[in-house]
């Protein structure tokens, strides 16, 4: 009989890597994890991610000033993140606003020409009431590289323009088709003002 251990399902007896406390405080019989039918519900939230998706890709593919995100056809993309690229030089107007507050970034690496750019459009899709992320900060920024090995950003030019200008838009199941639209219709309105 099977069972769950953190969302792993193992064969009895099978210790894993967690502490046998922890397993034991988590565990579910194989029957009752059948009960719960996960599997069904974390289809439900995947495919509702996808439409999120696939609306955002519509509503953004065409635009010169974002990339979408790539999605291949022969994988099936999880969609627990949609970062969208900003292509900074298309959008000066954004350029031209007052530099927004960074004091509360952790490192004057995490700032920069693009980044500030990104800042300024995750500062105007707040006071559209959007709330947005910055993921995958290059292991180069970290302060452990930064202190350990003497990283600069521009030892990874590459990996830092790219952060530079990624935002993380909402992408969860429970949006409802209207918070879909909002997010949308922020971001274009913040690319029509500002961009060239």
């Amino acid at each position: 009989m099977g069972r769950l251990a953190l969302g792993v399902v193992v064969e009895s007896g099978e210790t894993g890597a967690m502490s046998g406390t922890l397993r034991d405080f988590i565990e579910l019989p194989y029957d009752q994890l059948e009960e719960l039918n996960l599997e069904a519900k974390a289809e439900r939230m995947a495919q509702r991610r996808r439409e999120i998706a696939g609306r955002y890709n519509q509503a953004f593919a065409s635009l010169p000033h974002l990339q979408i995100p790539h999605d291949r056809s022969d994988c099936q993309h999880a969609w627990h993140l949609y970062m969208l690229r900003l292509n900074e030089q298309t959008l000066p107007g954004l350029s031209n606003l007052p530099s927004p507050d960074l004091s509360n970034l952790p490192s004057p690496e995490r700032r920069g020409a693009g980044g500030e750019v990104r800042a300024r459009f995750i500062e105007e899709l707040k006071q559209r009431h959007i709330g947005v992320s910055v993921h995958f900060i290059p292991l180069h920024l970290h302060p452990y590289y930064r202190q350990t090995y003497g990283y600069r950003p521009e030892d990874f030019p590459v990996a830092y323009r790219e952060y530079q200008r990624e935002i993380s838009l909402p992408i969860y199941s429970k949006m409802s088709d209207q918070d879909v639209q909002d997010v949308i219709d922020a971001v274009l309105e913040i690319v029509e003002t500002n961009g060239c």
